[in-house]
Formats: C-alpha cells, structure tokens, sequence
C-alpha cells in the first residue's frame, strides 16, 4: 500500500505542487492504483469493514440509530403523535442501554442483546434487561477498538464537508462514482431563476441531504452520482477475479490436452 510505489501517484503530485492544497491534496486513505489489481486488497478491506459494523453490538447500535433518526427526520408540518413520542423516548433509552450493556458472561450479553432489540420491535423494554449488571462488556465481546478507529477515521475523511466530492478511501464503507456533472446555468437563464427561486426553499430542508452534522456535504441524486456499499462492490470485485482466474485456468487446461 505504499503509495511511493505508485508511479501513476507521482506524476500527480509532481504536477500537483503549483497547485492550491486544498484542492490538489489527495486523500491519505486513498489506495495506490497498482494496489487495486490485489485481490487481497479487497477482501482485507471487507474483513474490517464487517467487523466494526457487522458485530452484533454495531448492528443493535444502527438500528437503534436509524429508527431514532426516522422518527427526528418527519416533515416539519406533520406534528409527532404521541405514539411516535413514546416510540422515541423507548428507542433512546434502548440505545443507552445497549452502549453500555454488561453481563456475567457473554452468553448473557448476547441473550440480552437479543431481547432487548425484540422488546424494542414490540414498542414495550422490560425492566429485567435494564438493570445495570457488573461483568463483561458488549463492546469487550463484539468490538476491536483498533479496527473501530481505522473505519471510523475513514468515515470522517469521507464525509468531511470542506471537500467537494467525497473520495473514495480505504476502509469507506460507501464508494462514490460520479456519472455526470449538470452543466451551469447561464446567467438570467430560466434555470438559474428557477434555482435562485428555490433557494429559500432548500434552506429549510438542508437538514435532510446529509446523513448527520450540520456540516455534512449534500447528497447528490443517484443520476449525478452512483453510491454503491463497499461490501457488495467489493464482493462483486472478487466474484469478477475469482471467474476471470477459472476461465484462464480453463483455457490453460484446454489446451494442455489438446496436445495430447
């Protein structure tokens, strides 16, 4: 991974040095191109990927999280029904729960853990698994800290909204691939009346285009920009090599008994 190695990698920042920084400086967690014909690069990606956001404990904790977010997320003119403000409150507290969820051992973890995102599905948290016990830890069970670090350092990289396209990085759990750019509206155009027009209007949903923070950069429509999950691109990655490796082994073998 040595981008050093990368000749492509250095013609770039060769002819990156006239350049402003902020717009010429490429992504530390960028892979090397020579790097992406390894077909262990792919999979070692994956393994960490899976283990900080497949593990039982990250898998309760998103769920908990996107079912927060669904209920915060409603549009300003529907008010929140008290059911809905029942199911927020039983969710946060569901949340805190699991963050902090202890046990004698970690079978008792895990059936914890499993009742609990039950308890949540019913709308009704039992007073049984709330109750703070001294032992294990979820995240002492379920969580490498050193492999959390390394895709949580990605994610911020990736969504850091100073950039004006999120870059494709190592450990990503999204990869990005720009289709195409919309051409610019031409001044006094009825496009740029339309988009001055709506500009007020944007300002009120502005927190809707972005996944968290205030500063997140906006989501671009999937025409403009194709988001594909860094689990499945790179397990079609290594289906494509897995088949191009048995058809040449195929080919190879052909023509071995032919000349028999």
């Amino acid at each position: 991974m040595n981008r050093n190695l990368d000749f492509v990698y250095s013609i770039r920042q060769w002819s990156a040095k006239g350049e402003d920084k902020d717009t010429s400086e490429a992504s530390k967690l960028k892979v090397p191109l020579i790097c992406q014909i390894m077909p262990l690069r792919w999979s070692y990606e994956s393994a960490i990927i899976s283990q900080a956001r497949l593990n039982p404990l990250s898998r309760a904790q998103s769920m908990l999280e996107d079912r927060i977010q669904g209920l915060i997320n409603l549009p300003r003119h529907i008010p929140m029904t008290e059911e809905q403000r029942a199911d927020l409150d039983l969710t946060k507290q569901a949340l805190a729960v699991v963050s902090g969820l202890q046990d004698v051992d970690a079978s008792g973890v895990s059936s914890r853990l499993r009742r609990i995102q039950e308890s949540v599905s019913r709308g009704h948290l039992s007073p049984e698994d709330m109750k703070l016990k001294k032992g294990v830890s979820a995240e002492e069970i379920y969580v490498n800290r050193k492999v959390l670090d390394l895709v949580t350092k990605a994610e911020m990289e990736r969504e850091d909204y100073r950039r004006t396209a999120s870059p494709n990085v190592f450990f990503g759990t999204v990869k990005t691939y720009p289709l195409f750019e919309p051409s610019a509206a031409a001044p006094g155009s009825e496009e740029e009346e339309r988009a001055t027009g709506t500009v007020l209007g944007e300002s009120r949903v502005s927190s809707a285009t972005a996944t968290t923070g205030n500063n997140s950069r906006k989501v671009k429509p999937w025409w403009q920009e194709l988001r594909v999950p860094t689990l499945w691109m790179n397990f079609i990655v290594m289906m494509v090599t897995l088949v191009m490796v048995i058809a040449v082994l195929d080919v190879s073998l052909r023509r071995q008994l032919s000349r028999v």
